[in-house]
């Protein structure tokens, strides 16, 4: 202001003289006096929030700290022990038979609530059904049919028995049937193959039919061949089924009838009895 003044109006202030910078004895005075004690600044507790400055490779994590390594164990696949297979299996087995055994157990619960809730009648159970109808009894004036004569013994050679049975089912008159042929040999014979027919007899013409033959493989020593012969039936009121072998040797089976009783022949142009 002084020098403004002494300067007078209208000259130009002159640039000011900068300041000389303070000595460095001063400086390092003043920054020793503002900076605090070294015990200070050890138990100085960091700033939280504040953010921490990068370091050379872009990581903001404070120095000294190191992710948490994974614990190899836990990766690491462990066998199952002898008892966890244990529960495994009986497991597995419980499982099973509980599918298994579910619907035998409801139908028998289901069995024993009917038998609570509708006990049945004792006399129902008492009675008898037929599996099949008996057979129709003759016509009025029918005549008796005659016996089936196969003129050959039930074993002959190696052959030492021969039977008879339904293959299908009951066979009617007039149609076709098969028979189930079972023919015993003697294994110290050694026959190599064994043939029959199905003879049919009609009991009240006494006209005798035998069927094709039919040829089976026997087995080296075996005891036993079976198969099945046919034959066409008459249209008769009584007819005689029997099975005829021709080799190893000649033998027949029991005669097998139908109908198995009640049967009848008309009396015009029979043979019945013969």
């Amino acid at each position: 202001m002084i020098e403004a003044v002494l300067r007078g109006p209208g000259r130009k202030a002159a640039h000011p003289r900068p300041e000389s910078p303070p000595r460095a004895e001063e400086e390092g005075g003043a920054a020793d006096a503002a900076a605090p004690p070294e015990s200070d600044r050890v138990r100085a507790a960091p700033d939280l929030g504040a953010t921490p400055a990068p370091d050379a490779d872009g990581s903001l994590a404070p120095a000294g700290w190191y992710p948490p390594a994974g614990n190899p164990w836990h990766r690491r696949r462990t066998r199952l022990s002898r008892r966890q297979w244990a529960l495994g299996i009986v497991s597995v087995l419980v499982v099973v038979g509980a599918v298994f055994g579910a619907p035998r157990l409801w139908t028998e619960m289901t069995r024993g609530w009917e038998a609570v809730l509708r006990p049945a009648d004792p006399a129902e159970e008492n009675r008898i059904s037929p599996v099949s109808p008996p057979p129709a009894p003759p016509e009025p004036g029918a005549v008796a049919p005659g016996p089936v004569h196969t003129g050959l013994p039930g074993s002959a050679g190696a052959v030492t028995g021969v039977a008879l049975s339904f293959a299908d089912g009951a066979c009617a008159p007039g149609g076709p049937c098969t028979m189930r042929v079972d023919v015993d040999l003697d294994p110290a014979a050694n026959v190599p193959a064994v043939t029959w027919n199905l003879t049919v007899h009609d009991r009240c013409t006494g006209a005798v039919v035998p069927g094709p033959d039919v040829t089976v493989p026997v087995a080296p020593r075996a005891r036993e061949a079976y198969g099945l012969a046919g034959a066409v039936l008459p249209q008769s009121g009584a007819i005689g089924l029997a099975a005829v072998t021709t080799a190893p040797a000649a033998a027949a089976s029991e005669p097998v009838l139908l109908p198995a009783e009640n049967a009848g022949c008309p009396p015009e142009g029979s043979n019945a009895g013969r």
